[in-house]
């Protein structure tokens, strides 16, 4: 419509919009969903597109507030290309991209999920590659990123009683 476009606005970019400039990074999964579930988990600086394809005005909204995103995208053969998509545009932005993996089948609900039921994970790791590795021609992401071009990073889960 004439007021609403998706494609210029990120789910729960005005919750996150401070805890993302504090964190000097976003996290950007692939629905609503996931970014309830992290938000319950504890993750403030969770946010994602409307949707739609990422588009070159949401990667500029994100550019306001940080010059880092950790894409935590499903696993699965669709999640896997809306990652790379999604890292393009970010990369033509300007952004610095790293991408989180997850194990084969998981996607971050389930991640949630698993951890809130053994409450003495606190966190959970994930592999980390950043996007360069992969225009580099070091062919990370391709392969499920192998630990020898990987980072971690942390993410939280909070037991809720």
């Amino acid at each position: 419509s004439q007021v609403f476009h998706k494609g210029r606005l990120l789910y729960n970019l005005h919750s996150a919009r401070h805890a993302i400039r504090k964190a000097e990074r976003a996290v950007l999964v692939e629905g609503y969903f996931d970014v309830l579930r992290l938000l319950l988990a504890g993750l403030d600086h969770v946010v994602a597109p409307l949707g739609t394809g990422f588009t070159p005005e949401q990667a500029l909204l994100l550019k306001r507030l940080t010059g880092r995103v950790t894409l935590l995208f499903d696993s699965d053969t669709a999640g896997l290309r809306a990652t790379f998509r999604t890292a393009d545009e970010l990369l033509r932005s300007g952004l610095s991209v790293s991408v989180a993996t997850m194990p084969e089948g998981e996607d971050p609900d389930t991640l949630v999920r698993r951890g809130v039921r053994r409450e003495r994970d606190r966190h959970r790791v994930l592999s980390t590659a950043s996007v360069s590795d992969r225009a580099s021609g070091h062919g990370c992401l391709r392969h499920h990123i192998p630990r020898a071009c990987s980072r971690s990073v942390a993410i939280p889960i909070v037991t809720h009683r």
